[in-house]
């Protein structure tokens, strides 16, 4: 068998809003580093990697049930990097190693690649850390945020901003307690995560669910005091969260309250007059743009809620207050600016100097040439492909496919995929074009012809 050469990176996106542009940029960052990059679904991905050529795939987390996947992943000759996309908005760092990170998984990791300082040191701390190699990178999620970037949002912004004209963009973070599958569904999945083990975990997350809970309804009742103010707002729920409650909140308010969770975020803080949230990722989103932040906390109850997004926002605990801080966002924002962004560089790097992106190509592990058995061409991936298709096909004939995952991310569009990839080799100086193929599945491989 000749021996193959192709550097393979997989690239899973688990959510389409979260994860489609930051990890296509990442993919056109690879590609000009003369690696052949796959991405797509994740769930069509995990369905695909045991026939795959061998190379480097990102995982998701360091949590316990990541384990096995990591495990298999290794059996069948991959290398795993992980990279926690939820390891910038964590809860306490004891919290965060008790319920998002497992030292098997640690031991399973190649590489792991963090958001920043903060969290490599919170990763240190495990007794197995010294197996694995830590790298400081960043997300590529926030690379679409640097100045380089930003024109490819302000188009849209600017559409939307005629649109829609002033408005207040609410992002949720309610997915535990409005979750889309019920709340049943969260204590199913917090007891299959292993969170629920004892009693002091389920009085825990009963807690910090009820607490989110409470939230919630105070955004609820705070949007008729926002509208009678004046206001326009628009509601962009978590993807995991149930529209229902949002939309009938909406009906009630015709014309002053829509609910849209469309496109990637980052046009919509864009174009926002004022960001609020409770605790989200995209309030750290929305700051690093240069957008007025605004945490609403009707209650302080540090142990169950993310410190970073807090701290890095305005903040109010009663309505008097976010109406005020809403009226002179812009004021109050710029007085404690320098302040708030002296506390998130420890938590963030990338924001300067080299990108996030080429921070992790520059770092990837690679599968020997020795090591790599199978080739995109090989009897084992053809296979693979058709096979997989083919249950596929027969899992949505029978209906056993999950609405849920398919919310978070479908299959990808051809179309869509090669004018993103397009822009962003603008912007990164690429001359020659890079190759799109579809795959199957869903899955698109991006190549460059100057390797």
């Amino acid at each position: 068998m000749p021996r193959v050469t192709s550097k393979y990176l997989y690239l899973p996106i688990e959510t389409w809003v979260r994860e489609f542009h930051a990890k296509t940029l990442l993919g056109v960052q690879a590609a000009k580093s003369g690696w052949s990059v796959i991405i797509g679904p994740k769930t069509a991905m995990d369905r695909r990697l045991q026939t795959l050529p061998q190379g480097t795939v990102f995982q998701f987390g360091l949590h316990e049930n990541f384990v096995p996947a990591m495990e298999k992943l290794h059996c069948a000759g991959h290398q795993v990097v992980a990279v926690d996309e939820e390891g910038l908005v964590t809860l306490n760092p004891g919290q965060y190693l008790r319920y998002r990170v497992s030292s098997k998984a640690i031991e399973n990791s190649d590489a792991c690649f963090c958001w920043g300082n903060a969290q490599l040191e919170v990763l240190k701390s495990i007794q197995a850390a010294p197996a694995c190699d830590f790298h400081i990178t960043g997300n590529p999620r926030m690379d679409l945020l640097r100045p380089e970037f930003r024109d490819l949002v302000d188009k849209e912004a600017f559409e939307l901003k005629q649109k829609y004209g002033q408005f207040l963009l609410l992002n949720g973070n309610f997915g535990s307690y409005n979750h889309v599958m019920g709340l049943e569904y969260t204590w199913q999945s917090l007891k299959s995560k292993g969170w629920m083990t004892t009693a002091s975990d389920a009085e825990f997350h009963r807690r910090r669910v009820e607490l989110q809970g409470r939230f919630f309804q105070a955004f609820q009742d705070a949007i008729p005091e926002l509208i009678t103010a004046g206001h326009k707002v628009i509601i962009r729920p978590h993807p995991s969260e149930s529209l229902k409650p949002w939309e009938k909140l909406a009906k009630d308010h015709q014309d002053k309250v829509l609910v849209i969770r469309e496109g990637n975020v980052v046009p919509w803080l864009q174009a926002a007059n004022v960001v609020l949230h409770n605790g989200c990722t995209t309030a750290v989103e929305a700051f690093v743009l240069g957008r007025p932040v605004i945490a609403y906390r009707p209650e302080i109850q540090p142990e169950f809620e993310s410190e970073l997004p807090n701290k890095i926002s305005l903040q109010a605990t009663t309505m008097g207050e976010l109406l005020s801080l809403i009226a002179d966002a812009d004021t109050q924002d710029r007085l404690t600016r320098k302040e708030r962004e002296c506390y998130a560089s420890n938590y963030l790097v990338g924001m300067s100097g080299a990108t996030a992106s080429e921070r992790m190509v520059k770092s990837l592990p690679m599968i020997s040439p020795d090591d790599q058995q199978r080739s995109m061409h090989s009897m084992t991936t053809v296979i693979g492909r058709w096979s997989s298709v083919l249950r596929e096909e027969l899992s949505r004939v029978i209906k056993k496919q999950e609405k849920y995952v398919g919310l978070k991310c479908s299959k990808l569009n051809l179309k869509e995929t090669i004018l993103t990839i397009n822009e962003f080799s603008q912007r990164l100086g690429i001359k020659y074009p890079l190759k799109v193929n579809a795959i199957g599945n869903g899955l698109m491989k991006i190549t460059s012809d100057n390797r």
